[in-house]
């Protein structure tokens, strides 16, 4: 089952040149749902595209934020006329922590960053970073599989987050560095929380607000005490990699090879690295997390993997290869994250006027658009809000539709680490799911929290069942 194709006309043709959207009251009390709404605000933001199309103007005073949720819209900011819209201040809410680090940084600069940081990502380093995640998935396993190791729920999103942390420490810094898991997550999840990125699915419009009016924020103690942490870590981390070039990943190879060139500062080595921090572990420990919730809820599903896996892997090691063979886990992958793309909204700034789907794009206003909401557009995927991992049986999604579906994101700015992200979550999924399956501690659905990073709002505490798996000889037997 494939995206629906995409139509020819837009199903919300402009009635005029006002851009629809809340307004007066109703757009006070549309923000105040969204802010506050103890349910899942991503859910409410679903239903004002319903309600206005593919085209919405929030506007407070001379400040405009404009969501666009339609694959030809997305395609004009991100492509084709992507020099007219820049990086946001929204994004300014984590200077503090990314400086002027890749995701971060301006135009010019951007593109040297770019240049400088890509070959770390060359699929040559596929092998290597196969290689790690099998070592740190093996030791959770044992740890999950020892009779010391009660049999008692987990906390999914928890040991991922510390599995996907140690597989960046070992494969973008260096391999003899450990990094203390707890201290990196809570002082990254300080930061994030301070920054009003976490908690609520539009907080983008608090930048909407003149800044006169809006109310301080607390916390600003915890988040100094939390930077200089996280400062810490990655100055220690830098200090290992200069002592020990042999051992430092090609990344902080590059990063310290530019300084020592006199290419790059001291402070960019460090922004680079914050960017991975904050960047190159929560997307995959998101990814698998939402992963385990929806395959638990989802037994027939679950079947199909196990089946493919015991046939295909049995009890032999895990290799690129037989990742290449693994198709239809890599389609619960693609599904999962069709569902809950890790980074669920992208942002841009308008910077001359420009017009799209008819509608008049004022220079300076906020652009905002959301792989979220794309991925369950009913106009362009059937069960829209259905788990559904055949729909990519065929293909992922073509070129020519390569915009109903952006998980990590699309056009120059697409992710760097998306080949090295994919490998790692496939090789998470497959070596898990071969030993163990997962059950809920409670049918209660999950709430999403839209941060930067997309997460659920409580714990998803999930119980470890281990599975007997055939080997070849006794599989031929049967």
């Amino acid at each position: 089952m494939q995206p629906r194709p995409l139509p020819d006309t837009n199903p919300h043709r402009p009635n005029g040149a006002v851009l629809p959207g809340p307004r007066g009251l109703r757009l006070l009390w549309t923000m105040g749902r969204l802010i506050t709404d103890p349910l899942d605000p991503l859910d409410r933001l679903a239903d004002i595209a319903r309600t206005y199309g593919d085209v919405i103007r929030f506007g407070l005073g001379s400040q405009e934020l404009i969501l666009l949720n339609h694959p030809d819209y997305l395609k004009h900011v991100l492509v084709t006329h992507q020099d007219q819209y820049a990086r946001t201040e929204v994004l300014h809410a984590l200077h503090p922590l990314l400086g002027d680090g890749l995701f971060t940084s301006d135009p010019p600069t951007w593109k040297a960053q770019r240049r400088l940081l890509q070959p770390a990502f060359h699929p040559r380093h596929l092998g290597l970073t196969a290689s790690v995640v099998r070592e740190e998935v093996s030791a959770l396993l044992a740890r999950w599989k020892t009779p010391a190791h009660p049999a008692m729920p987990v906390d999914i999103e928890f040991e991922m987050r510390a599995l996907a942390l140690n597989v960046l420490t070992r494969t973008v810094f260096a391999d003899d560095v450990t990094l203390d898991g707890l201290r990196v997550m809570d002082a990254l999840d300080t930061v994030l929380a301070y920054a009003a990125i976490r908690r609520h699915a539009l907080r983008v419009v608090w930048w909407a607000i003149p800044k006169p009016l809006r109310p301080p924020t607390p916390g600003r103690r915890s988040m100094d005490d939390a930077l200089r942490t996280l400062d810490e870590i990655v100055a220690g981390v830098i200090a290992r990699c200069r002592a020990r070039r042999d051992t430092a990943s090609a990344f902080m190879t590059l990063l310290l090879d530019a300084q020592d060139a006199g290419t790059i500062s001291a402070k960019q080595v460090r922004d680079e690295m914050m960017t991975m921090l904050l960047a190159g572990f929560d997307t995959v420990a998101q990814t698998m997390t939402w992963t385990w919730y929806l395959l638990a809820q989802h037994p027939d599903q679950e079947r199909r993997l196990h089946a493919e896996l015991d046939a295909v892997v049995g009890e032999e090691p895990l290799t690129l290869e037989t990742l290449g063979a693994l198709s239809y886990g890599r389609m619960v992958l693609l599904e999962a994250m069709r569902l809950y793309p890790p980074a669920w909204a992208i942002y841009r700034t308008c910077t001359a006027p420009d017009v799209i789907g008819g509608y008049p794009i004022p220079a300076g206003s906020y652009i905002m658009i959301s792989p979220y909401l794309m991925h369950r557009h009913p106009d362009f995927w059937d069960h829209e809000n259905a788990f559904v991992p055949e729909r990519f049986e065929q293909d992922e999604v073509s070129d020519a539709r390569a915009f109903h579906y952006l998980p990590f994101g699309h056009g120059p700015h697409t992710c760097v680490g998306k080949r090295m992200a994919l490998v790692e979550c496939q090789m998470i999924l497959a070596m898990i799911a071969r030993a163990f399956r997962f059950t809920r501690t409670t049918t209660e659905p999950a709430t999403v929290v839209p941060g930067i990073i997309i997460r659920a709002k409580d714990r998803i505490t999930m119980m470890p069942e281990p599975r007997l798996v055939l080997d070849p000889a006794q599989k031929k037997e049967g």
